[in-house]
């Protein structure tokens, strides 16, 4: 019930081109009144694999630890696309790559666009000292791979009677191609702790992203903006939080 309604052309930032067909619906196989329906999709599954590795020790001789490692690949696959592709144009929400990364776009109110598309691998470390004094020390490492960058061409016009216009997807192959940069993030804390007859008083110093790297989190991934891939969004430089926490 689709037809060829036009290409798209032009190069990626890392220089390779694309030539991208999009589609509209016949005007003859569109629903009365252009509505729509919702239903089970035939012939299309997801698969996820995973392996989580994690160790702990436990608070003992005045130190403990916790890390962990995970790998994991979650992909979509069209068994039957008659069935379970309707509109055959590649979308953002709906890139309709065989054996391709699950990608979910965020619905928050975020600084810049962000493809939810699981990292293969994410490691994470975090530990605990009792020091001398009365001084407490601890810290957090994650180091995680990046986001996919979902390049496309928002609102592109079509002579679809149902949707005049779609965010198409410029991607050929896995949506996984294009990743941000890999992100690593050290936190740290200083606390020194006082007993006041039956009150504990502990004041504290947190350090966020110690390290104060400049991680690129999001892009503008139109190509249709002017803005076309500049920085979005980074990581928060170092920030240093003083605090202080009473119990009785």
């Amino acid at each position: 019930d689709y037809v060829e309604d036009g290409r798209l052309t032009g190069t990626l930032p890392d220089g390779t081109p694309y030539d991208v067909p999009y589609y509209a619906l016949s005007p003859d196989a569109a629903p009365e009144g252009a509505g729509t329906l919702t239903a089970n999709r035939e012939g299309y599954h997801r698969t996820f694999n995973g392996l989580e590795i994690s160790a702990v020790k436990r608070l003992h001789n005045r130190w403990m630890g916790r890390f962990g490692f995970s790998w994991n690949k979650a992909r979509e696959y069209f068994d039957d696309p008659s069935k379970s592709i309707v509109d055959p144009t590649p979308l953002t929400i709906d890139p309709h790559v065989h054996g391709g990364l699950v990608t979910v776009p965020t619905a928050g109110s975020s600084k810049s666009q962000i493809y939810l598309t699981l990292p293969t691998y994410q490691f994470v470390a975090n530990g605990f000292y009792q020091g001398p004094w009365g001084l407490n020390f601890g810290a957090n490492f994650l180091v995680r791979q990046g986001y996919s960058q979902m390049f496309f061409a928002n609102d592109v016009a079509t002579n679809d009677p149902v949707y005049s216009t779609k965010d198409v997807l410029l991607i050929a192959g896995d949506v996984g191609k294009y990743r941000l940069p890999r992100l690593k993030s050290l936190d740290a804390r200083i606390e020194k702790a006082f007993t006041i007859r039956q009150a504990r008083l502990a004041f504290d110093v947190d350090l966020f992203n110690l390290l104060n790297h400049g991680t690129v989190l999001g892009r503008v991934y139109d190509v249709e903006s002017s803005k076309f891939n500049q920085v979005a969004e980074i990581m928060n430089p170092r920030i240093a939080r003083f605090g202080l926490r009473i119990q009785f």
